[in-house]
């Protein structure tokens, strides 16, 4: 089987995703025991627009794997995207009945609730989920609450939502950072700038660690803000602060690109070219633009030798 699925990826990967499905489908026939093939084929049909499909193979996933919290999220999922409304609310809420007591579960339609930017769903979730010893569901719900309210554009029911974290007591940092963020996004979607900004320096102050799980997601959500300046803020501290990690440096620069803000992209330029291995396809994004960069000659021949 895992020869057949691996088969099934190239096939995609090199344009042939027809052969793929008929592949995973002769599988899904033969191995009625095996859900990683149901995934696949979910996954595929999605990606495709093929909302139907996936749909039919939801349910049989379902048929097959009745105890599969995942079967079931994946075809609550589809419902959604089909507009089937009234099915994804009566599927949403047997799925809790037959959940609420299992945490994991539940963090699993509280994760779709949050995709499909369905703050109601996620707070119904929440409100569900099993209790800890302070009578509070995990801060997990609360956190994936507030993402989904942002997502939605909900965005003083989400600094509200911030306040509801003053129930739990030794909140990790990880958790309170993940408040921060969501109060930087907010007061940003309000057009509360001072608020904003003081919410963000303080994020910017962060320990390093902390400051990596939650940073990619806010300068993601501030460019789709329009706020560029600030997102790339958010970027050069990740490449700052991570000197080590050649990741931060090329999103930072690849930002820099579409941004076209070319003095950047040109100071960062001999750091890129002492990676190993170098980024090929960013450096030949560079190359094409060595005259609107004004490139050294140095610099020009450096490029070159890399990526012609």
């Amino acid at each position: 089987l895992p020869g057949h699925l691996l088969l099934a990826d190239i096939e995609v990967a090199t344009g042939y995703t027809d052969l793929a499905i008929m592949r995973l489908e002769n599988l899904a026939r033969g191995r009625a025991n095996n859900e990683m093939v149901g995934l696949r084929l979910v996954s595929l049909y999605k990606d495709m627009g093929r909302l139907d499909d996936a749909r039919r193979i939801a349910i049989q996933r379902m048929i097959k794997f009745p105890d599969s919290p995942g079967a079931h999220v994946d075809l609550i999922s589809l419902l959604f995207d089909s507009k089937d409304i009234a099915a994804f609310e009566s599927e949403s809420a047997g799925y809790i009945k037959r959940h609420s007591s299992d945490a994991r579960a539940m963090v699993l339609l509280a994760s779709a609730a949050m995709r499909l930017q369905q703050p109601k769903l996620a707070r119904l979730v929440r409100d569900q989920a099993p209790k800890n010893d302070e009578g509070h569901p995990a801060p997990v719900f609360q956190m994936i609450v507030m993402h989904a309210e942002c997502l939605a554009g909900e965005y003083q029911t989400a600094l509200a939502s911030t306040e509801e974290l003053n129930l739990y007591q030794n909140l990790s940092p990880s958790d309170q950072a993940g408040a921060t963020i969501i109060r930087v996004w907010a007061n940003y979607g309000l057009g509360k700038i001072t608020d904003a900004e003081t919410e963000l320096n303080q994020f910017l102050t962060l320990n390093t660690s902390v400051m990596n799980l939650h940073a990619p997601l806010l300068a993601k959500q501030l460019d789709l803000l329009g706020k560029k300046t600030e997102a790339r803020r958010v970027l050069l501290a990740l490449a700052e602060r991570n000197p080590d990690n050649p990741i931060h440096l090329t999103k930072l620069v690849s930002y820099d690109l579409e941004s076209q803000t070319w003095d950047e992209v040109k100071s960062r330029l001999p750091g890129l070219l002492a990676l190993d291995p170098p980024p090929i396809e960013l450096l030949t994004q560079i190359w094409h633009l060595q005259d609107v960069l004004q490139l050294s000659a140095d610099m020009r021949w450096r490029l070159s030798n890399l990526v012609q």
